[in-house]
Order: C-alpha cells, then structure tokens, then sequence
C-alpha cells in the first residue's frame, strides 16, 4: 500500500503497535524510523540476505522508540513490520488535521 512512498529514515507507526480498547496497557503508539536493509547475507542467515527476506515477504526493518523520541540511542527494539501496516507520520498528521478541520500544509 505505502511500498512507493516510503523509505530508509521515515518514520512510521506501525498500526497492529497501537493500543484498542482490550489493551489499554500499550503505550500509545510505538514510533519508528525504516532501516535500510542489508545486502549481507552473512549479516542475515548465512544463506540469503535481509534484503531478500524483506522484498519476499514485503516486510521493512523499523528500529522503534518509545512515544515520539526519535534519537538514534533511544532505540527499544527493530522489528520487521508489514508494509501494509505502516503509516508514515506524515501522512498520519495530516489525517489527524483533517478530522479536526485545519488544513495541514
């Protein structure tokens, strides 16, 4: 869905991170920054690279922070996440603008 407009050093909230109403425990929303990934199978598995694994099964690797900070050694954990299930915070800040009827530039 996003595959096109998202790249290395955006950043994204992944939507299956969020809190819902069953758990409301969960930190608000998980804010990450796309990773590139390797080309090093070595790095990998041995066998093939993170690379390959990423584009077969149209995952991203997203190093996480905790809210909204978003410096390098803040990182809690990388994970990789679908690509269907990330938002880029851009485009979530301008839908959040919308509901509220301001037009964000």
């Amino acid at each position: 869905m996003h595959e096109t407009t998202m790249k290395p050093g955006d950043l994204v909230i992944c939507a299956y991170r969020m809190p819902c109403a069953i758990q409301p425990w969960l930190d608000w929303g998980w804010t990450g920054r796309i990773l590139e990934p390797s080309d090093d199978p070595k790095r990998w598995n041995g066998n093939n690279s993170e690379r390959a694994f990423c584009e077969l099964t149209k995952k991203l690797p997203v190093a996480y922070f905790s809210r909204f900070d978003t410096e390098p050694k803040n990182v809690r954990f990388t994970q990789h996440d679908s690509i269907d299930a990330l938002i880029p915070v851009d485009a979530l800040v301008r839908a959040v603008y919308g509901m509220c009827g301001v037009r964000a530039e």
